[in-house]
């Protein structure tokens, strides 16, 4: 589905305000698990930095951004319209139609005057301050990184005795992974850098000047930092950063996120070394008194002396030597728990859950995504409503065309063979289903589906040859065949007995006497049903009649209304050369007469009209004998006009 400019601002607004409700509402998680259980307030943080990254095209029906119209993005599909039906696109309508919207679309454009170009400007403008933004914290982090490599390609690879000590510690954690440990001549570190081959660095004052005692907790607080993947967490919150660097909350749980983080692995090398607080906390105070380099690292960890707080002292102190390893299984579960209400942001088109206007509506988005051939948002929504409603034919119908129309045979086939399983959608159903297997080259498939199609009663107001669809078997002589039964069933066979109406006439009487003037016009075939609408005018005024056949049994009805608003109603057929109509009308003293109105075509342009009436069904008086006779045509720029 193509997006505009309008719903890109829409996802935009809608995640700002989703983003900013999920920080508050982790913030007041952390504030209160973040004492007792600093490893599942971490992940707390960095969810809320993860809904900074995802966009809100996540529905779900447990989100709690999904069913509130103010916050949740609803995709075009699903905005507000006006009531409407699916059924207004019941038409016979198949794989071979080509919707005439060119008009529509013209008609949309021309009445659309608003300045775009304004708009189009402020968009311009703050889609370049952002990018501004953006661009500036992404150079200067890379800066930064590159001073760190610089830095590294100066660093000495550690001596044997403390390789070691690292490997027992590394076996100690529970680390499989391999670490790479350098001195740094400049007293750069301790840091933890790389995600797939960490780096331990260390600097050379520490390496050389501390008792094992002391230098144990630094090396094992930085190895926890690989073997929990922070560095990886630590790009989730760089992207969020980028993303959002004008959104104050996005930068304080980023922070947040790195203090628990250094809170979660104090605790684990308490638990993992077996080592007291009191000497913990006197190699933290260590390096708090180094004159390290203090450089930031964007994508890497490290044990900054601006890290170490009273607070972060006082928490190793009140523990009481109860120390947190990890995060429990209990813990990740409550974390995907949450997940999955605060990352989906989309609006959830439930069915089931909507009234009747909220469902009219959404069947009127499926109308209009119909006739704009957007399919791919005909399709998600058709697929929304079949999921609801699974015995729709019209849904299941419609689901297939869509899918069709979008190039998606093979899924197609499975709806229309569904379809078709509905005596109403089966004639078209069967239609679009060999129409999409030979699209597939399944030649002898294609054509038993289209004969179960016209056995049926499929309709086609054009010859089956004229279907691209059908280019590869249109040679085939079964498919001529088809074709020609086809035509038995469509409008086409018509035409000789709409040319009775369709014409403009002078009306004589049974003595050639002009005594009206009668005009007649037809929709072109390409419609459902033939359909005329005729005025007859004489000097006592006029007369209307609308006549339609109804291609399923070949019946003609007619509806004639008079100038002093008497109905006759008609119905018959063509037989023989000539269209019988018969009816009723009452007459003023409210008594039913029974009518019989014959036309029939002569010699010359010319039609007779016998009308007849009677009481009792059996004794027939004529009432009138008159002749049509066709007016001289006159052709201008290829419209016809009479005169």
């Amino acid at each position: 589905m193509m997006m505009s400019s309008n719903d890109i601002g829409s996802i935009m607004l809608a995640h700002l305000l989703q983003l900013s409700i999920a920080i508050a509402i982790v913030a007041g998680l952390a504030r209160m698990t973040a004492r007792k259980w600093p490893h599942f307030t971490f992940l707390l943080c960095m969810l809320a930095l993860g809904k900074c990254v995802v966009p809100p095209l996540i529905p779900s029906p447990a989100g709690l951004f999904t069913l509130h119209d103010m916050i949740a993005f609803a995709p075009p599909g699903l905005s507000p319209g006006l009531a409407g039906d699916l059924t207004e696109l019941e038409g016979e309508i198949h794989s071979g139609d080509s919707f005439q919207i060119d008009a529509i679309q013209s008609e949309l454009s021309e009445g659309a005057h608003v300045n775009r170009w304004g708009i189009a400007s402020w968009s311009i403008c703050v889609l370049c301050l952002w990018g501004s933004g953006a661009t500036l914290i992404i150079l200067s982090s890379l800066r930064k990184y590159y001073q760190v490599v610089r830095s590294i390609k100066t660093m000495l690879p550690a001596n044997y005795q403390l390789r070691q000590m690292v490997k027992g510690i590394r076996e100690q954690l529970g680390m499989r992974q391999h670490v790479q440990v350098l001195l740094s001549p400049d007293n750069f570190g301790p840091a933890c850098v790389g995600v797939f081959k960490p780096k331990l660095i260390l600097p050379s004052a520490v390496a050389a000047g501390w008792s094992d005692r002391l230098l144990r907790p630094v090396i094992a607080h930085e190895l926890i930092h690989a073997r929990r993947c922070d560095v990886a967490w630590g790009y989730l919150q760089f992207a969020a950063q980028v993303i959002w660097w004008f959104h104050p909350l996005v930068w304080w749980i980023g922070r947040q996120a790195q203090i628990i983080c250094e809170r979660c692995c104090d605790e684990e090398v308490c638990s993992s070394l077996k080592c007291s607080a009191a000497d913990y906390g006197e190699s933290l105070v260590r390096v708090l008194e180094l004159n390290t380099v203090f450089r930031p690292l964007p994508l890497g960890m490290r044990m900054s002396p601006a890290e170490i707080t009273e607070q972060r002292l006082q928490n190793l102190r009140c523990r009481g030597g109860r120390f947190c390893r990890g995060t429990s299984r209990c813990a990740w579960i409550f974390l995907l728990i949450i997940a999955a209400v605060i990352l989906p942001g989309m609006r959830w088109a439930s069915i089931s859950k909507m009234t009747v206007e909220e469902e009219a509506e959404f069947r009127l988005k499926i109308n209009d995504a119909i006739v704009l051939r957007d399919w791919d948002a005909a399709v998600d929504m058709l697929d929304t409503l079949v999921e609801a409603h699974p015995e729709d034919g019209n849904a299941i119908f419609f689901l297939g065309y869509a899918l069709h129309a979008g190039g998606r045979i093979d899924e197609a086939i499975q709806f229309h063979k569904r379809a078709s399983m509905f005596p109403k959608n089966r004639p078209i159903a069967l239609y679009n289903w060999a129409c999409a297997l030979a699209l597939q080259g399944k030649r002898e498939e294609a054509l038993n589906c289209l004969e179960k199609s016209l056995e049926a009663g499929f309709i086609s107001n054009t010859e089956l040859a004229d279907d691209e669809d059908f280019a590869s078997i249109s040679h085939l002589p079964r498919f001529i065949e088809l074709n020609a039964r086809c035509y038995e069933n469509s409008a086409l066979r018509l035409q000789p007995q709409v040319r009775v109406f369709v014409q403009a006439w002078t009306v004589m009487d049974s003595q050639g006497k002009i005594i009206a003037h009668d005009s007649s016009r037809g929709t072109p075939f390409s419609q459902a049903e033939p359909l005329s609408t005729e005025r007859w005018v004489n000097p006592d005024g006029g007369e209307t009649s609308i006549s339609f056949c109804h291609l399923g049994n070949d019946k003609w009805r007619q509806a004639w209304v008079d100038g002093s608003g008497g109905v006759i109603e008609y119905e018959g057929a063509y037989v023989n050369g000539k269209m019988c109509f018969e009816g009723t009308m009452l007459a003023p003293g409210g008594k039913e007469i029974m009518t019989r109105m014959t036309f029939q075509c002569l010699s010359g342009g010319i039609v007779e009209q016998f009308l007849e009436c009677s009481l009792d069904g059996k004794t027939w008086r004529t009432l009138h004998k008159r002749k049509y006779e066709r007016k001289p045509v006159v052709r201008v720029a290829e419209r016809t006009i009479g005169m």
